[in-house]
């Protein structure tokens, strides 16, 4: 006899799920409202961020347009100033030494050189002993190429003095001043 053996549980009444449509329903339109609201917020939140990023290039395109200006009219302003001070920097010390030793006059020595604002103005002052060596020495400073952008001119020439009187009849004191010409 052959005997049929059931290794499935024997199950009277099945097990039936059934979906409740009405929850289904309503957890499928609340996804959607979700979805919706969410589509909606990032689509402000990206137009938000366009407005703020057109504001920000015309402010800086007009910031540009500013500065621009200002540009213009600090060159208006300073004219060829700027090109003689970007020739003068690139002189050294050195080579104005230089010049004021070929544009040498007997008889007339440099005590002390100041050189300031970058180069564009000199203050020579030293000692000679005839007033027409200082002429002569003005114009071999204004010879010498280094100094073609500069105005030179004597601005102090007196004979040296204890008190009231002359020690040397025929020494100077003498002080030349030059300023770059724009």
């Amino acid at each position: 006899m052959i005997q049929k053996i059931n290794f499935y549980q024997y199950m009277e009444h099945p097990i039936r799920s059934s979906i409740d449509l009405k929850k289904f329903f309503y957890i499928t339109i609340s996804f959607a409202l979700l979805l919706a609201a969410l589509q909606y917020f990032m689509d402000s939140a990206r137009q938000a961020a366009e407005k703020s990023l057109a504001l920000s290039a015309a402010n800086l395109q007009t910031a540009v347009h500013a500065l621009q200006e200002e540009q213009k009219k600090y060159a208006l302003l300073t004219g060829q100033s700027s090109l003689i001070v970007k020739d003068i920097c690139k002189v050294k010390p050195s080579d104005y030494f230089k010049a004021f030793a070929r544009a040498h006059v007997k008889g007339l020595w440099l005590t002390d050189i100041n050189i300031s604002n970058s180069g564009t103005e000199l203050r020579l002052m030293g000692r000679a002993t005839q007033t027409s060596q200082v002429n002569l020495y003005i114009e071999g400073l204004k010879n010498q190429p280094i100094f073609s952008k500069f105005q030179f001119e004597l601005s102090n020439l007196t004979g040296l003095k204890t008190g009231n009187q002359v020690t040397e009849a025929g020494l100077f004191n003498v002080s030349i001043v030059g300023k770059a010409s724009l």
